[in-house]
């Protein structure tokens, strides 16, 4: 539905008849390398690579995520392990696959008419004979069965897309034995395959291996499938779809209100303002009967107890086959000290009368952090965001941070993905406003291009020349764009917490050339941007860093006619950009250069001059007649 002022879906800006429309595109991944909960079965996880065969059974159900696949399981390290992309999985960790390679690059150069491999998770080689040496049979009943769900949270796929299963046989020959077409989200579907008929002989041998690859267009972080709870081994029948498990399905819900995360003084001046109501998450059900499962959750900070609850106080049924809501009343959290202040929370599941046939997945981990920052985002992002089809030449978008008090604001930073388009050299001009009705700017910074990194978490972080103080109240913290691209920054589906993972978000605004800023309506844009401001006495980073602070050039006059000269000490490289990222002329100099501009035509021009050091300086000009 296409409606005024509203933020669309869309894996590919294609002009559909209405002009401007801010939209949404996935978004690429957040890499944190953190392997820290044991897997199920008698085997724990490594932390380095195992290079032993592995025998049966073989299960992953990735809750050890976020980041790359186990090692002791997996031979590649290509998908990313995370909590956030599936919708009700089986458990809370998936597998999921997009264009991206490990680190977070696209494979190939972006098309949109070809399709080729992009992600593919392979097992290491299991070895499928009995302790004597002699290979199973066709009679063991040996069953691969796996959960898949194509979108997601992410970016659905499409009918030409194509997501598969191989197995190795034993003359060394990947076999395809599974295929599936993409489309739009559906519920996890458990596929099972049956290695009983004689056309899986092949594959009884000391060094089986399996794998799965998608196949689509290059867009990047686009078309997802994703993966969970795979499972081989003997003596598995077809009826037998149900496991004796139980397990936590999503991550719990943060302790604030609206934001992930905040400085910690600032939450102490409305401390129940900014808790949120009640926290929580799902269940998951994989057995045929109903469940009473009982659940607790402890939250402490350095070691020591802030809430333990009973389980047995918290009780409910959980349906065969289903999922259920677990909810747990919201609680202020003051007097500490210290920073950042990092609260602990373990939420765990039980049901006393069974045996749960995979207990790791039964409780969950997780941090509240207060820093030195504010964020809406969880720290992972499945879409990102941006103008469709910008034809009134100029259009802003701000995010509204409201500052609980006075501090000192010292940085921003953005998350941008890689999808569809290739937009590294597109011109932008980061801005910060303290009000949106007056259009006041207090801050603005051209930059030459979205900068993608392969850090921790993946955001790039501007810190500002003057660090400035802000009053208590609304700032706003945006780009202006005066060319047709879609930017894409990133978009956290969740909002961070699963009540807002629909509904729109009002926090963002947009405004077309010298228009009226207009308040998001969209419930499509149901979603927190990646953005967050950084304030107080120091910055604490682990994200790659672009300083603003000016070199000595000079470049004049500006406007300019027929010529532009520039004067800067040492050597360096200069390129002339349109505001579509269209380079217009480059080349390189030592000390000074005169750049002829009679072949532009009239119009604002970005200038991107590079040090033989690598410190780089962006400049607006403008060209007239």
């Amino acid at each position: 539905m296409f409606l005024k002022s509203t933020f669309l879906f869309s894996c590919l800006a294609v002009a559909i008849g209405l002009a401007a429309q801010p939209t949404i595109l996935p978004l690429q991944r957040n890499h944190v390398l953190q392997q820290t909960v044991s897997q199920n079965f008698s085997y724990k996880l490594s932390k380095k690579a195992s290079t032993d065969t592995l025998k049966l059974p073989f299960f992953d159900d990735f809750i050890y995520g976020p980041g790359y696949p186990d090692t002791n399981r997996w031979a590649d390290r290509q998908v990313y392990i995370n909590n956030d992309f599936g919708v009700n999985p089986p458990s809370y960790g998936v597998a999921t696959f997009d264009q991206l390679d490990a680190n977070g690059n696209p494979y190939r150069p972006f098309t949109q008419f070809e399709n080729a491999p992009g992600d593919s998770l392979t097992s290491l080689p299991i070895n499928l004979k009995d302790s004597a040496g002699i290979a199973y049979s066709l009679s063991d009943s040996i069953y691969l069965s796996f959960f898949y769900q194509a979108k997601g949270l992410g970016d659905f796929s499409k009918t030409a897309d194509s997501f598969f299963l191989d197995m190795k046989n034993s003359f060394g020959n990947w076999v395809r034995v599974w295929r599936t077409s993409g489309g739009s989200l559906q519920p996890f579907r458990q596929v099972m395959i049956a290695m009983k008929d004689s056309s899986y002989l092949s594959f009884l041998h000391e060094s089986f291996q399996f794998r799965f690859i998608n196949f689509t267009h290059q867009w990047g972080n686009n078309n997802h499938f994703h993966v969970d709870y795979v499972h081989l081994d003997r003596n598995r029948r077809m009826a037998k779809t149900d496991y004796e498990d139980y397990a936590v399905s999503s991550p719990p819900t943060g302790l604030l209100k609206s934001f992930s995360s905040m400085p910690y003084s600032h939450y102490e001046t409305d401390s129940a303002g900014f808790s949120a109501d009640s926290v929580f998450f799902n269940v998951s059900n994989l057995g045929k009967d109903i469940l009473n499962i009982e659940v607790k959750h402890k939250e402490s900070y350095k070691g020591n107890v802030i809430i333990l609850t009973n389980p047995v106080n918290n009780a409910a049924n959980v349906p065969s086959f289903g999922f259920a809501t677990r909810r747990f009343a919201g609680f202020k959290v003051g007097g500490l000290t210290g920073s950042p202040v990092v609260i602990d929370r373990v939420y765990d599941l039980r049901e006393p009368s069974i045996v749960n046939a995979y207990r790791d997945n039964d409780a969950i981990t997780t941090k509240q952090i207060f820093d030195n920052y504010y964020a809406y985002d969880d720290g992972t992002a499945e879409t990102g965001f941006g103008f469709l089809d910008l034809l009134s030449g100029t259009g802003s978008i701000a995010v509204k941070f409201p500052m609980a008090k006075e501090d000192t604001l010292r940085a921003v930073s953005f998350f941008f993905n890689q999808s569809v388009k290739d937009v590294s050299t597109v011109q932008f001009t980061l801005k910060i406003w303290s009000d949106l009705t007056t259009n006041k700017v207090i801050k603005e910074l051209d930059v030459r291009g979205p900068v993608y990194t392969d850090s921790i978490n993946g955001f790039h972080v501007f810190i500002l020349d003057t660090p400035f103080l802000i009053p208590k109240g609304n700032i706003y913290v945006g780009w202006e764009q005066a060319a047709n691209y879609m930017l894409n920054v990133g978009l956290d589906r969740n909002y961070g917490y699963l009540a807002k993972k629909s509904g729109a978000n009002a926090n963002i605004s947009y405004r077309l050339g010298e228009g009226n800023w207009l308040t998001n309506t969209g419930a499509e844009l149901g979603g927190a941007p990646m953005i967050r401001v950084f304030v107080g006495k120091d910055i604490k980073l682990v994200a790659s860093v672009r300083e603003t602070k000016p070199l000595l050039a000079k470049v004049y006059p500006n406007p300019c006619y027929d010529w532009l000269q520039i004067d800067l000490q040492g050597g360096f490289t200069y390129r002339v950009l349109a505001f579509d990222g269209k380079v217009m002329t480059n080349g390189d100099a030592m000390d000074a250069i005169n750049i002829s501009t009679q072949s532009l035509a009239p119009g604002i021009y970005f200038l991107h001059l590079k040090t033989d050091d690598g410190r780089m300086i962006n400049q607006k000009f403008v060209k007239i007649n």
